[in-house]
């Protein structure tokens, strides 16, 4: 599996997780000439914008999601 499917997948599961826990999700990968946001959506009233990154080692690998407050 290549970076950007890899990055892709592990998106998606971080949109499951998130709209699970109640986040309302508005767009997902938004691009401006700037760069890009992974995920934007609504938290209990709060624009959220969440990057996704993914972490591995030979131990463990996971998604992490990260929120910055806006």
């Amino acid at each position: 599996m290549n970076k950007r499917r890899k990055g892709a997948a592990h998106e998606q599961a971080a949109k499951v997780y998130l709209e699970k826990r109640g986040v309302r999700i508005q767009t997902i990968n938004y691009r401006v000439r700037q760069g890009e946001i992974d995920i934007v959506g609504y938290e209990k009233g709060t624009l959220v914008f969440f990057e996704v990154k993914y972490r591995a080692n030979a131990a463990v690998s996971y998604t992490h999601l990260r929120a910055h407050e806006t």
